[in-house]
C-alpha cells in the first residue's frame, strides 16, 4: 500500500512540475513575442523652450525694444531619416539645442517593435558589431512622433549613427546618420 501511495505521489509532483514549466515557458514566450504584435503610439508636441516657430518674433522684440542679449534660440544641429538595417523603418529625427539642453525629438516613426529597443549613438550603424554604443533612452514607443532629452555628457558629435537598438538580444533595428 505505501508503494502505490508513492507511486500517487510522484505522479501528482510531475503533473506540477510539467505544469509549471509549461506556466514559466509560456510566459517567455509571451514576453518574447508579445512586442512584435504589439504597437505603441505616441504623438507628443515639441516642449516649450525647444520650438523653433516662435524664435524670429523674439529676436525682432527684443531688438525693437533696444534690449541686448544674447538669447540662445534653439536650433537643429543634426537631422535625418532612418534607414532600415533588419527591419523596415519609416521617420526621422532632429536634434534641437536650446544652448541649455539637447532634445532627441522623433517625427513619424514607425518601426517593428521589439523588446528592450533603445534609441543609442554609435560609430557604426551596427551596434553589436563591436558593442561601442552608448544609450540615450528606451523607445517610449514604436510609432508617432515624440520627444526625449539627450543626457547631459552625451555629445552627439562624437558618434557617427543614431541607431535603434534592441539592447537585450544586441540587434539593430535601424540606423540613421548625424549629419
Amino acid at each position: 500500500m505505501k508503494y502505490f501511495l508513492r507511486i500517487i505521489d510522484m505522479k501528482k509532483i510531475i503533473k506540477i512540475t510539467l505544469v509549471s514549466i509549461g506556466l514559466v515557458a509560456l510566459y517567455i514566450a509571451w514576453y518574447l513575442i508579445s512586442p512584435a504584435f504589439i504597437n505603441i503610439r505616441l504623438e507628443e508636441d515639441i516642449p516649450e523652450g525647444f520650438t523653433l516657430e516662435n524664435t524670429s518674433t523674439l529676436i525682432e522684440a527684443e531688438n525693437m525694444n533696444g534690449i541686448e542679449t544674447e538669447t540662445m534660440v534653439p536650433v537643429i544641429s543634426h537631422a535625418n531619416n532612418f534607414q532600415r538595417v533588419d527591419y523596415d523603418v519609416q521617420g526621422s529625427y532632429s536634434i534641437i539645442d536650446n544652448g541649455n539642453e539637447k532634445l532627441l525629438r522623433i517625427e513619424n516613426l514607425d518601426i517593428a517593435n521589439g523588446p528592450d529597443l533603445h534609441f543609442v549613438f554609435s560609430n557604426t550603424n551596427q551596434a553589436w558589431n563591436n558593442n561601442s554604443y552608448e544609450s540615450i533612452a528606451a523607445l517610449p514607443g514604436n510609432q508617432g512622433s515624440y520627444n526625449i532629452l539627450i543626457p547631459d555628457g552625451l555629445n552627439p558629435d562624437d558618434y557617427k549613427y543614431l541607431l535603434i537598438h534592441c539592447v537585450q538580444f544586441s540587434h539593430t533595428f535601424a540606423s540613421a546618420d548625424i549629419s
